[in-house]
């Protein structure tokens, strides 16, 4: 009955508005006005603008030529002005309007003419056509803006009959359409009727597919309404190992994990976490730790999603084991464990074969040094050029040897850093004193602009720092131009860590070839000459035993210019750099290992080089991986029985909280503060814990390699 009632009231509505429409056309009917006055004052323009015309034709300067122009053009746009007026009120055919819009736009091509005849000095040609052309076009025009003129009163009068008889016969149908809407609304309700019942059974259907859907998942579904289960599918049964829902329903959610995850954060405190983050962003996926009915811990993914259902807010969680995909992960990492410890023994092998070379070896460069230098049987100069082959190549053979030696160290951590504050100008001093016979040869100055800047100390090994000077300076004369120069300067980087830097005004490195840079037994093949020197070696010793000692090596180059090859290392007064060093080694190689990836990663953190979202990435995969570790430690503890597994446990539960809210914290706040305490934490508690526990934990770990091996291989 209501919709019959609107329907009424519209029909109503409907008649007001045609008699409304009416009235506004007898209104429009009796003012045609408007429409006269704009006709005539374009034809009055167009008068104008053709006397305009002649006297631009008549023109005897470019000043009386411009205002007779200026003139037309203002009535030009007066014309067109009356035209718009009338074609929006015109009650006829509009394209009357266009008609004679169009022909007059089509005279302005004959003014445009004329104008340039006037401007060739040609005024009486200019004149011909203004009373030619010109006459006849206003003419044209004067008719077709009288004979619009009838129109619109024509038009007008006609008009209004029209809207007299749609009057009528517009009331005729208002009272049809009200007759009509009565019907229609009847036909209407039962209509909807129908619909209802339609979208009832449409839902049921949507219903029993949703629990169709649910209930044939592989992925566990529950629902939570505050701190209860409320609903689950059968999927999460079979997960669970429960026998129905009742039994999983009466269980609080924290009775479904243990009591600690593995980053040791407790179950309950974390899933209130993921929740409030849940319900902050809509969704939040996470990987936890759940408990089967018969207490076996399995991992899982979980999704929870916020919905807010009749004024209720539920969680809806979606759980997807990945036990088989972490058990992949560790047999992964495993497997590069396994290949890390060939390499090891590779390098090992190769450090012991280098050492069985080099003696012999020696032995050769010496004997034939003796058989150069004996003043008794001197030698011939042909046996003395063989001799000297024999020399230079035994002496490149050594240094080749020397250099996989040293790399071999290197790669399997057994260099020795001696850790002291040095003084960066002496070291690059004596670097320079050092090389300078190299760049004498060629007439190549070396140039140390470290004696110009105030003197800074780092914290490094000093004889490997000077190690890795004497190459990059080496390398800058080898490739340099004769005549060229080297320059050494350095500055500190308002970070912690200072930049030194070798410049050369050499070949310089192409494009192609970066990527290669520090990659071993790559030489520059720019010139044969050159590429047949040196090891191919030290540049990949360089960049190892800069990272070894916490810092950063590259370069930048353009051919034909020069290159810039350069390291940073950090300065003694720099305290959130940790270098690995004997002090820090625990005997355990999966524990070691462990400590130099975190310690690289800390190390990284430090560099303020790095961009936000780059530090971000940083900090979680530390955080992740020190997760990692901490579960590997705790297999290790039960392998070995170590008698404080409890208390260490606790240690890292401490330790992992407390990283988490720093890094949080930064995350959120972005405080440059929060950052500093973030990474003095972060160096403090590092290398406290290994001191303090890891190394405890060695001495039990002592003869039981298997043991331990085994238990790493089902942390995941």
């Amino acid at each position: 009955m209501l919709m019959i009632g609107l329907m009424i009231v519209l029909g109503l509505g409907a008649q007001r508005v045609a008699q409304s429409l009416n009235m506004a056309t007898v209104n429009l009917y009796h003012h045609p006005h408007t429409v006269s006055t704009a006709l005539l004052k374009a034809n009055s323009n167009i008068i104008s603008m053709h006397r305009y015309m002649k006297d631009v034709a008549l023109a005897q300067n470019e000043a009386d030529l411009e205002r007779a122009i200026s003139n037309v053009n203002a009535n030009e746009r007066g014309v067109f002005k009356y035209f718009d007026i009338a074609a929006t009120r015109f009650l006829g055919d509009k394209s009357r309007i266009a008609e004679a819009r169009e022909v007059f736009a089509d005279w302005k091509i004959i003014r445009s003419e004329v104008i340039e005849l006037v401007r060739a000095g040609e005024h009486g040609a200019a004149a011909a056509i203004t009373k030619g052309k010109g006459a006849t076009y206003v003419a044209m025009m004067s008719a077709l803006m009288d004979n619009l003129l009838t129109d619109t009163y024509d038009n007008a009068a006609q008009f209004m009959n029209n809207s007299k008889a749609e009057q009528e016969r517009g009331e005729n149908f208002i009272y049809a359409l009200l007759l009509s809407v009565v019907v229609v609304g009847l036909m209407v309700a039962v209509f909807v009727y129908i619909k209802i019942h339609q979208a009832e059974r449409k839902l049921l259907r949507a219903n029993g597919l949703l629990n169709a859907v649910i209930n044939g998942s592989s992925d566990a579904m529950l629902l939570m309404d505050g701190d209860k289960f409320i609903n689950c599918n059968p999927a999460t049964l079979d997960m669970l190992g429960y026998k129905n829902r009742k039994e999983i329903l009466v269980l609080h959610p924290s009775q479904l994990s243990p009591s600690h995850q593995p980053d040791g954060s407790l179950s309950h405190d974390k899933a209130n976490e993921m929740r409030a983050k849940a319900e902050e962003a809509g969704s939040h996926r996470f990987e936890w730790i759940y408990s089967r009915a018969n207490g076996e811990h399995f991992p899982v993914e979980v999704l929870l999603t916020a919905l807010n259902f009749e004024g209720r807010n539920l969680i809806h969680m979606v759980w997807r084991e990945i036990g088989n995909r972490k058990q992949a992960e560790a047999q992964l990492r495993m497997a590069k464990e396994d290949a890390e410890r060939a390499n090891k023994a590779k390098s090992e092998f190769l450090a012991s074969m280098s050492h069985e070379l080099r003696t012999p070896l020696n032995a050769v460069i010496g004997f034939a040094q003796m058989l150069q230098y004996d003043p008794v049987n001197r030698l011939s100069t042909q046996q003395n050029e063989h001799i000297e082959h024999i020399v230079k190549g035994g002496t490149h053979l050594l240094e080749l040897i020397n250099d996989i030696l040293d790399l071999s160290k290197i790669e399997a951590y057994q260099v020795d850093l001696h850790l002291k504050e040095v003084n960066v100008g002496d070291a690059v001093s004596n670097s320079v004193k050092l090389t300078a016979p190299l760049g004498e040869a060629r007439n190549i100055r070396i140039l140390n602009r470290i004696d110009d800047t105030p003197s800074s100390c780092l914290r490094t090994d000093p004889v490997r720092l000077e190690q890795i000077l004497l190459n990059l300076i080496s390398n800058a004369v080898k490739y340099n131009e004769d005549g060229g120069t080297v320059t050494v300067h350095g500055h500190e980087t308002g970070d912690g860590f200072y930049r030194l830097s070798v410049s050369d005004s050499g070949i310089g490195i192409a494009k192609e070839d970066y990527s290669n840079m520090f990659h071993m037994f790559h030489r520059l093949g720019a010139d044969p000459l050159l590429a047949q020197e040196g090891t191919g070696i030290g540049l990949t010793v360089a960049k190892f035993l800069v990272e070894r000692m916490a810092g950063r090596i590259g370069f930048d180059s353009e051919v034909g210019i020069g290159s810039t090859f350069w390291f940073e290392l950090p300065l003694a007064s720099n305290q959130f750099i940790v270098i690995w060093d004997d002090t820090l080694r625990v005997g355990v190689d999966a524990i070691d290992k462990d400590h130099q990836v975190i310690t690289s990663l800390l190390n990284r953190v430090a560099h303020d080089a790095l961009d936000v979202e780059d530090l971000d990435e940083v900090i979680v995969e530390l955080v992740d991986y020190t997760h990692y570790h901490f579960r590997r430690e705790q297999a290790i503890m039960e392998s070995c029985d170590y008698p404080k597994k409890e208390e260490h446990i606790a240690l890292h539960c401490k330790l992992s909280m407390q990283v988490r809210e720093l890094s949080e914290t930064w995350r959120e706040e972005r405080d440059p503060e929060i950052l500093h305490d973030l990474r003095v934490f972060l160096r403090e508690w590092w290398t406290d814990h290994i001191v303090s526990m890891d190394l405890e934990l060695s001495q039990y770990t002592s003869g039981k390699k298997e043991e331990v091996h085994k238990a790493l291989e089902g942390v995941v």
